[in-house]
């Protein structure tokens, strides 16, 4: 199987997770109250911050040095101990300052649910090491599988739940079952790698490397820059859901929730592919290649965004009636909270600390943390009482993209080239343009047509042919999609895009080639 059919394997896999949050909020919004649906919200908010957070960054660390290290056996080992170690002191953390989140958030109720939130820590924190294991092995079917199946023991629960349970505190223990599984499947995962690497040693990478068996000091002080980004801030990218369970009640904050959402399938996967790539960027870092390594950057870019602004332009149009149909009216204030975090979809199409990352130099990671988390407080503070919860959205959006751009100046100083060749704008441009020309008629048929249930989600799919049939020519009249784009697309939806779209796009598409 090609590298580029794994690689959209673990997209759908991650995919299926994401639809799945998806779906359980569906089901939730319809048999809880706001205020109950909001307190489960609060819980899972500490449980996901703490479980990011607290881990250090060292999953990441795995992507840098298990190619670089000749005893890999000893490497996991540590690994593993790592992940059982950090999950352990952060769920304890959380246990005992759970008052204080419960008076941070305005919500006394938070209290209740120390000891599962903590379970749920622990199980979940250290099974975060099971992908990046699997990925740098080279076991991307296999951690595509597993990735299911972990989403699937972890989101039953509040799928299913909530028809035979009227309790959050039920479906939440239910939940950290599904979390000891996963636990589980990571154990023995580790396991079987372990022993499949026992007296193994590469000495061949010695030289290259220099890393007979990273040190534990090694390989923390590797991960804590990254940590404490968590990913380009993850209290950046949450504070606004803090601040909003702070100034405004439960049911306030489930209504904000359902707008500040992640798009299923579309919101990380540029993280999956960096990651897979990892190997490749640090190869043509090291040496000293830097034509290659932002060949291989531009072309993930490229890639990314060819999904992500044309899915931009389309949700940003059909956003009020996406809220509506999936939650009901009662949360159509979530609608400019949808809209103000789509933007992301178009900053998220790379990993911006990839470089720092391949080069080993991860500090200015932690100085973008520092941009992210305290412009996202200024800006959502500042627009908090002109625009309401709306104003904490903004922050987030803004704050992300002043972090990605002190990291695109560093990475300009890392690889020696200048701001003009670190991004593939021109590209960037061409396609935004297109994406935004194509959605035109949506506005057209959301204003001149008013249906509801049934109707509505019908539209909606009439909408999304018709929508990417039109972008889908106009990126080939411009050659914004490649050969690989069509085999690629013809392969995994099994049809001939030749019968379906005009010959004299195809014509003039290859001509340009």
């Amino acid at each position: 199987m090609k590298l580029a059919d794994k690689t959209i394997l673990n997209i759908l896999a991650k995919s299926c997770n994401a639809f799945l949050l998806l779906l359980s909020s569906v089901v939730m919004v319809r048999h809880f109250a706001k205020n109950d649906y909001g307190t489960f919200l609060q819980v899972m908010l500490i449980v996901n911050t703490a479980m990011l957070l607290g881990l250090l960054g060292a999953p990441q660390s795995i992507y840098y040095f298990y190619h670089r290290t000749v005893n890999q056996a000893g490497f996991i080992a540590q690994t593993v101990m790592i992940s059982l170690a950090l999950g352990l002191a952060c769920a304890l953390i959380i246990y005992f300052m759970m008052d204080v989140f419960a008076l941070w958030l305005n919500n006394p109720d938070i209290t209740n649910y120390a000891y599962v939130a903590s379970a749920m820590i622990f199980f979940r924190g250290a099974s975060q090491f099971r992908e990046p294991l699997l990925i740098s092995e080279g076991s991307l079917v296999l951690n595509s599988w597993l990735t299911v199946i972990c989403g699937l023991f972890f989101y039953l629960p509040v799928i299913i739940g909530p028809f035979f349970f009227n309790m959050v505190s039920i479906l939440i223990k239910l939940m950290s079952i599904g979390c000891a599984v996963e636990f589980l499947i990571y154990m023995i995962t580790s396991w079987k790698l372990f022993m499949s690497k026992k007296g193994i040693y590469q000495h061949d990478k010695l030289e290259v490397s220099g890393y007979g068996k990273p040190s534990l000091k090694e390989q923390l002080l590797y991960a804590l820059p990254i940590g404490a980004s968590s990913y380009l801030g993850v209290i950046g990218k949450q504070i606004d859901q803090y601040i909003v369970s702070a100034f405004f009640l439960p049911a306030d904050f489930a209504v904000y929730s359902r707008g500040a959402l992640r798009v299923p399938v579309l919101s990380n996967f540029q993280l999956i592919i960096n990651n897979i790539l990892m190997p490749q960027y640090v190869n043509a870092y090291s040496s000293g290649n830097i034509g290659s390594f932002l060949g291989i950057f531009h072309r993930s870019i490229e890639k990314v965004a060819k999904i992500k602004y044309p899915a931009f332009a389309f949700l940003f149009a059909l956003a009020p009636s996406l809220i509506t149909l999936l939650y009901t009216n009662a949360y159509a204030n979530a609608i400019p909270v949808l809209q103000a975090y789509l933007i992301l979809l178009l900053t998220t199409v790379t990993v911006y600390g990839i470089v720092p990352r391949a080069s080993g130099k991860t500090l200015c990671i932690s100085c973008a943390t520092v941009i992210s988390i305290f412009g996202n407080i200024a800006i959502s503070l500042l627009l908090l009482p002109k625009f309401g919860p709306l104003g904490a959205a903004l922050g987030t959006v803004l704050s992300s993209i002043l972090g990605g751009l002190y990291l695109l100046v560093q990475s300009c100083k890392i690889l020696g080239v200048s701001f003009k060749d670190i991004f593939p704008w021109k590209y960037l441009g061409k396609l935004l343009l297109i994406s935004f020309t194509s959605s035109l008629p949506l506005y057209i048929m959301q204003s001149a047509i008013a249906v509801q249930g049934i109707k509505l989600a019908a539209l909606l799919g009439l909408e999304a042919i018709s929508y990417s049939y039109i972008c889908l020519l106009l990126m080939m009249k411009y050659a914004l999609i490649s050969i690989d784009d069509m085999e690629i697309l013809g392969r995994w939806l099994r049809i001939d895009l030749k019968h379906w779209l005009p010959k004299i796009t195809f014509c003039r598409y290859f001509d340009q080639k």
